[in-house]
């Protein structure tokens, strides 16, 4: 009769079959798992193209009545959006451009109020726009 292997605290069961039991290795973390360029590089991907994508947007947002936070809520809503039914890299992408336009919207409510956003004040953000 064959040997069982030990468990130890590295090994879970799974039950794949009843009566039969394997043995499957656990993750473990490392710090070596962040990868900056997959953190980073759609970050910055979007903030190059945010402003090509705000002007194919603006006849929408000039109907949006939220005054100057109109661009980033329609911005962040299509990312929201889109981003709900992708993978991948476009999920990755989008995600970090709702993360962008969440603290756009955030800095504009600080710097200026909800209760005086309205079209023709000038943005407040370090951005260029």
């Amino acid at each position: 009769m064959a040997r069982r292997k030990r468990r130890t605290k590295k090994y879970t069961v799974r039950r794949k079959v009843p009566y039969r039991v394997s043995y499957s290795r656990k993750r473990s973390s490392t710090g070596s798992d962040f990868n900056i360029t997959k953190t980073v590089f759609p970050a910055i991907l979007y903030g190059g193209v945010r402003a090509k994508i705000s002007q194919m947007l603006t006849p929408l947002t000039q109907s949006i009545p939220l005054g100057v936070i109109a661009d980033e809520v329609a911005l962040g809503a299509g990312a929201y959006f889109i981003g709900k039914r992708s993978k991948g890299f476009v999920r990755s992408f989008l995600h970090d451009a709702l993360i962008i336009e969440s603290g756009r919207i955030g800095e504009n409510i600080v710097l200026g109020g909800l209760g005086s956003l309205t079209p023709n004040q000038t943005q407040g953000t370090g951005f260029p726009v």
